[in-house]
């Protein structure tokens, strides 16, 4: 009986955090280097790591760990690369690693891994491509994917790097024009990376594309919900919710931001960045809470925000809508969950981290093999859909 009370208590805890979500931008701590932009950065757990940049003079190598649980900044081991911008950095469990960038009129591609454990960086093997700068990157699984970018020319080539083996593998190329300063992400784990905006022969684009790694294939989906922009930040913060924002459309730096549903392909506008308008910013999401600072809007920033989404991946259910109502019991569940829905068609079972646990054409969903923890379930019906947490407790 203990333990029951114990998981519903932390059931009550989350959806009393997701309703205090309210669509805003929350200041924090500055960012305590230099302000600068064009810097990048990686996570690791609830830290996040800010390295490299520059502000039209002086192009930088120090970095930084932000603590989102306290909101404070450490200093730690500078990269010990060259100092550069516009490169790009993504993480492998304790692991963060930096690659690409420009020094001067050098395109770089040297590959860095910092080990959080020791607070020290080691060299790996370069990126598999031509040096470049502005590039994007995702990680799926085990593997990041790094491509796009400008080298004097614009570039559409991907490549995947595998931590395990230290080695990079050419993948197929992105499925647009080529381009550089686009942003990238991938939703969870669940195979999936996505790419878009920057600027390429024909401009600045909006265009947006989903790349599926089993297959090795990019497909087109619903373009970014403003004008085409360069340097804009992009993060997936939970299941199936990502905030894109911010940039230069050509005409001026922005603060509009837009947010993506993965699971309809449908773009909506949020609350307009809280530093206000700028571009070549850094951005990051951990424990669903996006986060965003640095950049330039005619002077370089150092300014800090934290975005308090909308929603946490929970769609908003309609009283008056059939195909909303659902209802989903016993919660906790320990052998079996069942589903209330009109004109039901589908469910999918995530994990915490966005992983496909399961999909099921019933109503009842056996998850009696399934380990305990907090999870989430979409249910699909005929035009519409609703994400529910649930928690599984043997």
């Amino acid at each position: 009986m203990k333990k029951i009370f114990y998981f519903a208590a932390l059931l009550l805890t989350i959806i009393s955090s997701t309703s205090i979500a309210q669509n805003i931008w929350v200041q924090k701590a500055n960012f305590p280097g230099a302000a600068r932009y064009h810097a990048t950065g990686f996570t690791i757990g609830d830290k996040i790591y800010v390295t490299t940049g520059w502000n039209n003079s002086t192009n930088y190598n120090d970095l930084w760990e932000y603590n989102t649980i306290t909101d404070t900044w450490l200093q730690k081991a500078n990269f010990p690369g060259a100092a550069r911008y516009a490169a790009i950095g993504f993480s492998f469990g304790n692991k963060g690693y930096v690659c690409c960038g420009r020094y001067g009129n050098t395109y770089l591609k040297d590959l860095w891994e910092y080990d959080q454990s020791s607070d020290t960086w080691a060299q790996k093997t370069d990126f598999g491509g031509t040096g470049r700068h502005h590039p994007i990157a995702f990680v799926i699984d085990s593997l990041a994917y790094v491509g796009t970018g400008e080298n004097s020319s614009f570039r559409k080539d991907m490549w995947a790097y595998n931590p395990a083996t230290n080695s990079w593998t050419q993948k197929a190329d992105f499925g647009g024009t080529p381009r550089h300063a686009a942003f990238g992400f991938t939703n969870g784990g669940n195979a999936l990376g996505y790419v878009g905006g920057g600027t390429s022969s024909v401009g600045y684009v909006n265009d947006f594309w989903q790349y599926y790694a089993p297959t090795d294939t990019w497909t087109q989906l619903a373009s970014f919900g403003t004008v085409g922009k360069e340097h804009a930040v992009g993060f997936a913060y939970y299941i199936d919710r990502a905030v894109v924002g911010t940039g230069w459309n050509g005409s001026g730096d922005t603060d509009d931001m837009w947010e993506y549903d993965f699971i309809a392909d449908t773009w909506m506008p949020v609350a307009p960045f809280g530093g206000g308008i700028r571009e070549g910013a850094v951005g990051f999401a951990v424990n669903s809470y996006g986060y965003m600072g640095t950049g330039w809007d005619g002077s370089n920033k150092n300014d800090w925000w934290m975005f308090e989404p909308p929603i946490t991946g929970i769609k908003n259910i309609s009283a008056t809508d059939p195909d909303l109502i659902v209802a989903i019991y016993p919660n906790p569940a320990s052998q079996q969950l069942n589903i209330t829905c009109i004109n039901f068609s589908s469910a999918q079972l995530f994990s915490a981290d966005g992983k496909i646990i399961l999909q099921s054409k019933q109503k009842t969903i056996d998850v009696s093999s399934i380990e305990n923890g907090i999870y989430f379930l979409r249910i699909t019906s005929a035009q519409n859909y609703s994400m529910k947490k649930i928690i599984v407790q043997h």
